[in-house]
């Protein structure tokens, strides 16, 4: 099997789930769940192709401080490699609080970038990167997003990117694959709906953009041609990493060489099972009970 590779963010993550009518002026009377684990848009992204299967490897920046070391090991508890991981000393490690509400499983992320990535210098030569089926990249670290999606486009493997391309339009027009939640597709659109937010993602550079609406399913563009990906039916319980997942799912997918229409659902099903649980890595999936949702199995 392929393995999937990423350069990006790792975290850690604290989420606390509160009840409706738990704020009282200002202050939160009662917690139903808190959790800690590891996180981040390309991490957990990797820790779904890691429990699909795949071997996966992650290339990133953390400091040498306590939130670093807890990444560390919730990487190595996910199944990735972390032979990439650049510590930068004296740094701080990227960290979010994340506001869960039940019983909808909405959230709202405040997240504390730290400032490992200013601190990393000259990203890494990415030796392995050639042996990889896929590669998958956020915006997080410029310099080493660019300069691997760069090599992997010299050498043939598809990236798939994670990230507004406002924000980092060089990086975009490297990218095969271009993956984005509802949000950012409405304020592209600004209000014209998905048709024109998906042209003008693809007018950033990548041939392949999608995007993904939670519920509503995932919406993308085919050639001239757009399709909808109908979301599958779970139990929500929270919805942070779902999104990450969906990426993992489909970049799995792309490096076993399936085809781009089985990749989007594969990527939904295990977006969906994402949701079952607390966290963004305790309901991700093996391929048996994603297929079995997709109906495949």
């Amino acid at each position: 099997m392929k393995p999937v590779v990423g350069i990006g963010i790792a975290c850690l993550d604290h989420l606390i789930v509160v009840p409706e009518g738990a704020e009282t002026r200002g202050r939160v009377t009662h917690v139903n769940n808190y959790l800690m684990e590891g996180g981040g848009l390309t991490a957990t992204a990797l820790a779904a192709a890691a429990r699909l299967g795949a071997p996966a490897r992650l290339w990133t920046c953390l400091g040498d401080d306590e939130p670093g070391q807890a990444i560390l090991h919730s990487l190595v508890r996910a199944g990735i490699d972390i032979r990439g991981i650049h510590i930068v000393r004296g740094a701080r490690s990227p960290l979010s609080i994340i506001h869960v509400a039940s019983p909808s499983g909405e959230r709202t992320i405040y997240h504390f970038r730290g400032d490992v990535f200013a601190r990393a210098g000259t990203p890494p030569q990415f030796d392995g990167i050639e042996e990889a089926g896929a590669l998958l990249v956020d915006a997080t670290w410029h310099d080493g997003a660019l300069a691997g999606a760069k090599r992997a486009r010299e050498i043939g493997i598809p990236v798939v990117g994670d990230f507004d391309p406002r924000r980092d339009p060089e990086l975009a027009a490297l990218l095969d694959c271009l993956i984005v939640g509802e949000k950012v597709g409405d304020d592209l659109a600004r209000g014209q709906g998905v048709e024109v937010a998906l042209y003008r993602l693809r007018s950033f550079g990548p041939p392949w953009v999608a995007l993904t609406a939670g519920e509503k399913g995932c919406w993308y563009l085919s050639g001239e041609e757009i399709r909808h990906c109908p979301a599958y039916p779970v139990h929500v319980v929270d919805t942070t990493g779902a999104g990450d997942a969906f990426h993992g799912a489909f970049a799995f997918a792309l490096a076993q060489d399936w085809d781009i229409e089985k990749a989007v659902r594969l990527g939904s099903a295990v977006g969906a099972l994402c949701c079952r649980a607390l966290g963004g890595r305790a309901g991700l999936p093996d391929l048996p009970t994603a297929l079995t949702l997709m109906g495949e199995a």
